[in-house]
């Protein structure tokens, strides 16, 4: 038993569970390491880096919560890296990806963007650009009577800015939608209508 702190200039090997109580202090650039010094958690005063050869498993049976302004995905290996959402239940429903606005504790709005999908890279300057998005806003926000309207927008030469090139605004039923189409429309087969044409 010790009721003050231990110091120790080696190392200290335990062939059993070690219960620790309090708090591990770790200087800056020191490891916690699994069988090399490959496998290591280190951190400094404003951050943690967890490093792995290979793979890195994160479990938790009922969810997982990261609160950061950014999250970032890198490899230098060629067309990675790849994010999967997988659903390994044996059923026949599939996974969801779901991007939400919730307006912190407030109520949501007309014009509200639920979410946008950015599609960017480089020009021919070197300036990582967007070349389209998808984007999803609350055209009417009204409990039980919301409507949306979904915009699909490309990069255009004539400022390199993303224009909308197709809306789809839902009606009072998915029957009463609208689907508009800024430029061109070309179509290699026929075009069934089961209703009108307006020119």
């Amino acid at each position: 038993d010790v009721s003050a702190g231990v110091d120790v200039t080696g190392s200290i090997t335990c062939s059993v569970d070690l219960d620790i109580e309090g708090d591990i202090d770790m200087a800056t650039g020191k490891k916690l390491t699994w069988v090399d010094d490959n496998q290591y958690i280190s951190g400094t005063a404003t951050g943690i880096t967890i490093e792995t050869d290979d793979t890195l498993a994160l479990n938790a049976d009922t969810s997982l919560t990261m609160d950061a302004p950014s999250v970032i995905f890198t490899s230098s290996t060629t067309e990675k890296p790849l994010f999967e959402v997988v659903n390994a239940t044996n059923d026949a429903t599939g996974s969801h990806l779901r991007l939400a606005n919730k307006r912190g504790t407030n109520n949501g709005a007309n014009s509200d963007v639920a979410g946008t999908i950015d599609f960017f890279t480089n020009d021919a300057a070197q300036n990582n650009q967007s070349f389209g998005e998808i984007k999803v806003v609350a055209t009417a926000a009204t409990s039980d009577s919301e409507q949306g309207t979904m915009t699909i927008g490309i990069a255009c030469t004539d400022d390199g800015g993303i224009d909308t090139v197709l809306t789809i605004v839902g009606g009072a039923t998915g029957a009463g939608s609208t689907t508009t189409i800024a430029g061109n429309l070309d179509v290699s087969a026929g075009v069934d209508v089961t209703g009108s044409i307006t020119c």
